[in-house]
């Protein structure tokens, strides 16, 4: 009892390094929000930082900045800290206000309109082909099932418009628990006499032994593996780094002064060029702010004018005030020189050698793969095939990269399949780092994808799925109702009109955005950026509106930014299983190698760490579940299982007691996301995959740990009654908004079957639900969506009734007011959204007042539910109806 009360205090009151307000960050003094790229040139020449990404998408002809391609800002995880840090508290965002619609807006609303569905149809799906071919349309697709539809054992069959009935390959995948059959499954058809462009309307059914009359498939062979081979050219152009000014954390350095000129010299002879700038008054002084502002006017001034050489700023780990100068197309070496006479120090440091060309290949053919199933039966087999990657020269096998082909081949069709995926993931290899190379993809002497310049970043992967013969990926659309009512994902209205224009927006936005190999698409790369964004929530906007819509537009926005997110480094793969390293064999490991233990457990430290993104547990989004729920691909499979995984091993060994894998301490926010993130992967991962019972035994830990802290077991000195979790650097206040992030994360958990988060949720609804339901206990729900409240007395003790804890936060409050009284309040993203979805699960389950709760925030907050129509991230309600 002493060590788990000792864990408790560790947990409740352990603080992050950086800021908890959702309006601001407490890390360096760093502008908000700056990150690469984000540069402007003011009217006076002067260049500074933008503030803040905007909390509403951007707009349609905004491209998002490419990333680049020699250096790029240093990847940076805003840590889980083992020592406190001085809070910063920050003002709320400015209130997000849904404006009239016009009449233009309202007429391009749209609802879904259903898939025609008839009894006795298990599901139905609509198929499009997409190339100019005609005949046999393979397609495979994931396909989430109603509890109770499909037995575990179960065959289906299909029937399509046409009158055609065929065999349907049914890889089952999860099962439901209590013996509910099914949960989710992959299925694959070959779709007969199907045209190019045509729409087939097609019924799973139970088979009731008709389908075989097609005699699909019978006695065909599947084809021939194909000779395929990727190419990779490897090298490197010098990296050198110009660093302005001597500061010392927040002790200043040597300031420059207003006039004084820096020339940069950069090359040799003809390819000799100069870069000046005069220091501004922006630019003067020995803090980080000045020196910063010359950084980044460098990087304009160079990238502007040159000829032969770029230049990149780096947002993260002391390389705010650096520029990293490198060669826009050749591979060679250059010497870099700088002129000033003034005071202040500048230093050039040599960071990244050249290094030759060398080609690499993986043959799919070659000697040294080893092969894994992943779909098997008579329509179609798939395996995930690794290959070592070899160089051309000297044979050796790469240290860092590794290919693997996700092969499927379907039979009656004779149509081939490889998804190729390049890797640079392995765990323990010494010296891991980021890798640049050109990329060519080939069957024999066909090519069949290429790509130059490629930044290949650490533990980060990307892909590319291929069809050999030409064809092009089919587009299936799913029966919504199928989906939500499956329960694995929340129950968003299939009734809400739903905005074109945000889709629109989506679309023409990813047209500009960067979506080739390790692209960053639409996805906030300065994780820590604050205010309403579209990646944050229970699912990201854009699998919301995809799931509400079947659009095929956005359907194209949730796989680009899923793409990106691989791009991230959270890939670690232990090469002696094939699998993600897991805390079973390295209890003591951590990514963050400064908190490490143990020899067996330490990873190796990254020679060239920089990647455009900064991670954040409290603003971490959902980016490959609802894409692997669509379309059964094992890349996001895989996906999910790294990043459950990270939500773990990214903390401090001891925090999270070694292998149990508990996910404290963090904000309530990034508690949140990371339940989430660890629930995803263990609701979602097959049956028989030898990392089900890894994730399952992790998330059970974690809930049956909250469950003992917060089920009453706990004197009340140390629990507040009241079902609310402190602030985990002020433990005398709490975020009602974060609150309801974590009730999400949690209600989802609980209708997937985990009885231990019901209790967490109904515990914590106490005060979730209830303060939007107390108005006669003393609690006006026009409260209910403070950003913070003070929940502890003068005595440090917890308040005990909602009344007390009403007086002690607004003592000068005499009556109710009629509206809500804060800031952030509005928008389809603001606190009162997340009080919705919240308020919507919480009728499912049951939750005393929720239902009143749920009719008083809609009497008051129609603004917010108007809004849903543009975002719906939040739009969740009750499945039975209030």
């Amino acid at each position: 009892m002493r060590r788990f009360l000792a864990l408790l205090c560790l947990i409740l009151l352990a603080v992050p390094a950086a800021g908890q307000d959702d309006a601001g960050s407490g890390g360096p003094s760093l502008p908000k929000g700056v990150h690469i790229g984000a540069l402007r040139r003011l009217p006076d020449g002067t260049i500074v930082p933008v503030e803040d990404e905007p909390a509403d998408p951007p707009a349609p002809d905004a491209a998002p900045p490419k990333p680049p391609v020699t250096a790029a800002p240093a990847t940076v995880r805003k840590p889980v800290a083992p020592t406190p840090a001085v809070p910063v508290v920050s003002p709320p965002p400015a209130p997000v206000i849904t404006p009239p619609r016009s009449q233009a807006a309202v007429e391009s609303m749209t609802v879904a309109k259903a898939i025609p569905c008839p009894s006795p149809a298990v599901t139905c799906v609509q198929v499009t082909r997409k190339d100019a071919g005609d005949g046999w349309q393979p397609v495979t697709f994931g396909q989430p099932f109603r509890s109770g539809s499909v037995p575990a054992d179960g065959r289906l069959m299909a029937k399509d418009n046409k009158g055609h009935s065929f065999p349907v390959q049914m890889d089952a995948r999860t099962s439901a628990p209590g013996g509910g059959g099914l949960r989710f499954a992959v299925l694959s058809m070959d779709i007969p006499d199907m045209a190019s462009g045509e729409t087939r309307e097609i019924r799973i059914l139970t088979d009731d032994g008709t389908a075989g009359g097609m005699g699909q498939g019978a006695g065909k062979a599947l084809p021939a593996i194909p000779d395929l081979s990727v190419d990779l050219t490897l090298f490197s152009r010098q990296v050198t780094i110009v660093k302005f000014g001597n500061r010392n954390g927040t002790v200043p350095g040597i300031p420059f002064g207003v006039g004084e000129t820096i020339t940069i010299r950069v090359g040799e002879g003809a390819h000799e060029e100069h870069f000046t700038l005069t220091v501004q008054p922006k630019m003067s002084g020995g803090s980080l702010d000045p020196y910063l502002n010359i950084a980044i006017a460098f990087k304009i001034l160079i990238n502007e004018q040159s000829h032969y050489y770029r230049a990149d700023w780096t947002d993260a780990n002391d390389g705010y005030e650096k520029v990293f100068i490198s060669t826009i197309n050749t591979v060679e070496p250059f010497k870099v020189a700088v002129d000033y006479a003034g005071a202040a120090k500048i230093a050039v440091t040599p960071y990244i050698p050249v290094e030759s060309r060398e080609t690499w290949t993986a043959r799919l053919t070659g000697p040294g793969t080893v092969a894994k199933p992943w779909l098997q039966g008579a329509v179609a087999e798939e395996s995930d095939i690794l290959v070592p990657l070899l160089s051309q020269t000297g044979g050796r096998q790469h240290p860092l990269l590794s290919v693997r082909y996700h092969l499927r081949r379907y039979r009656q069709s004779q149509a081939v399949r490889a998804d190729v995926v390049i890797e640079n993931d392995w765990a323990f290899e010494p010296g891991p780092k980021n890798v640049f190379y050109d990329v060519a993809i080939r069957a024999g002497d066909k090519a069949l994808f290429s790509h130059s310049n490629v930044t290949h970043f650490h533990h980060a992967r990307w892909h590319v799925p291929i069809w050999l013969d030409g064809r092009k990926e089919p587009a299936v659309r799913h029966d919504i109702p199928t989906i939500l009512d499956s329960r694995l994902v929340l129950n968003y209205d299939r009734k809400l009109p739903i905005s074109g224009n945000s889709i629109d927006a989506d679309s023409r936005a990813i047209a500009k955005a960067d979506t080739g190999p390790m692209g960053t698409a639409g996805v906030t790369r300065y994780m820590p950026t604050t205010g309403g964004r579209a990646d944050i929530g229970p699912l990201p906007r854009w699998a919301v509106l995809y799931l509400l819509t079947m659009d095929q537009r956005e359907r194209t926005v949730l796989f680009a930014n899923a793409d990106a997110g691989a791009s991230m480094p959270v890939h670690y793969r232990d090469k002696q299983t094939d699998l993600l390293i897991s805390l079973d064999k390295h209890p003591n490991l951590t990514t963050n190698i400064t908190w490490s233990r143990g020899s067996d457990d330490r990873l190796p430290a990254v020679l060239v760490p920089e990647t455009p993104w900064t991670l954040d547990s409290a603003h971490l989004p959902s980016l490959f579940y609802v894409p692997y729920l669509i379309s059964g691909d094992l890349f996001y499979l895989e996906e999910i299982a790294f990043w459950g995984n990270d939500v773990i091993i990214s903390g401090h060994p001891a925090y999270r007691d070694g292998a149990r894998g508990l996910l404290g301490p963090d904000q309530t926010r990034g508690l949140a996301w990371r339940f989430r993130a660890l629930g995803e992967a263990a609701m979602i991962m097959p049956d028989n995959h030898p990392l089900r019972g890894y994730f399952n035994r992790l998330l059970k830990n974690n809930l049956e740990w909250y469950q003992q802290a917060f089920s009453g077991k706990i004197s009340s000195q140390s629990v507040s009654p009241l079902g609310i979790l402190p602030k985990s650097d002020e433990p005398d206040r709490m975020a009602p908004w974060q609150q309801d992030f974590l009730m999400l994360s949690l209600g989802h958990l609980a209708e997937a079957g985990y009885g231990e988060a019901r209790d967490l949720f109904q515990f914590l609804g106490r005060f979730g639900v209830r303060r939007w339901a107390a108005d006669q206990e003393g609690y006006c729900h026009q409260m209910a969506p403070a950003y913070y409240i003070k929940i502890k007395g003068a005595d440090g003790r917890y308040f005990t009734t909602l009344r007390d804890l009403f007086r002690a936060n607004w003592p000068d409050a005499a009556t109710c007011p009629s509206r809500f009284p804060f800031e952030g309040w509005g928008g389809a993203s603001g606190y009162v959204a997340g009080s919705y979805a919240m308020l919507g699960l919480a009728v499912d389950l049951g939750m005393p007042d929720a239902k009143d709760g749920l009719r008083n925030l809609k009497a008051d907050a129609q603004v917010v539910l108007e809004g849903m129509s543009d975002d719906p991230t939040y739009a969740v309600v009750p499945r039975g109806g209030e």
